[in-house]
């Protein structure tokens, strides 16, 4: 009967440890970082200026959790370029165009997890000299996404997108939609919603992009996405 009872105490002992460690491995994964400058939506961010063109900006954000690295992802939102730097620091100075809006977002590394996360992202509008306008932010959130492949229920597929303008003044947007990448077409101009139900054909490969407008005549275009029917 004591051998029992002792077979017992070590099996539960053997389970708990099995738990702690279990619960050691989740509590070491790494946590999204907190952005903090340049802030979201921020407009005229100087930083410190280089020259008429460009600008030296610091990346500021909260340090995560059981982060050992981390790597800032920038976008250029009017070439598309897209920049990565690693740091293990949670600050990093990059040096950009002015004039010019950004998207940026931090990912979290840790040295004893696979697990990346990711912070949300941020754009903003590095300073120009007098600038008193600004183009808005290109169209974000875009579905059907990049490869995505969706149904077109009773022929139909609806296109979605998010706008985004720091002056507020979004005039419009136009549609480009078709078969051929390099011939897209306008499906729709000047339209005042952030969304169109599309007549569509099932087993095809389209392409599309959204060109944002504003009042004051300046425009910001989406990169090409390519999605399927089924």
């Amino acid at each position: 009967m004591r051998r029992i009872f002792y077979i017992i105490i070590a099996i539960t002992t053997l389970t708990a440890c099995k738990k702690t460690k279990k619960q050691i491995v989740e509590d070491k994964k790494p946590t999204s970082a907190a952005l903090v400058t340049p802030a979201s939506n921020s407009v005229c961010f100087s930083g410190q200026v280089v020259s008429s063109t460009t600008t030296s900006v610091t990346f500021n954000w909260q340090a995560a959790n059981n982060t050992d690295s981390y790597e800032l992802v920038l976008t250029n939102l009017f070439s598309k370029a897209v920049t990565r730097k690693a740091t293990t620091e949670n600050k990093l100075i990059l040096e950009l165009d002015r004039q010019t809006p950004y998207a940026w977002y931090v990912i979290s590394k840790s040295n004893t997890s696979s697990e990346t996360p990711q912070s949300d992202t941020w754009k903003f509008y590095t300073a120009g000299e007098g600038q008193v306008s600004y183009a808005p932010f290109a169209a974000g959130q875009l579905s059907p996404s990049m490869d995505q492949t969706v149904s077109a229920s009773g022929g139909k597929v609806t296109l979605t997108w998010v706008g985004e303008d720091v002056d507020g003044d979004i005039s419009g947007y136009d549609i480009y939609l078709g078969n051929n990448r390099n011939a897209l077409a306008p499906i729709k101009e000047n339209h005042n919603a952030t969304s169109l139900e599309v007549v569509l054909a099932s087993g095809q490969t389209y392409y599309w992009k959204v060109i944002t407008k504003d009042q004051k005549s300046n425009t910001s275009t989406t990169a090409i996405y390519q999605f399927k029917t089924q």
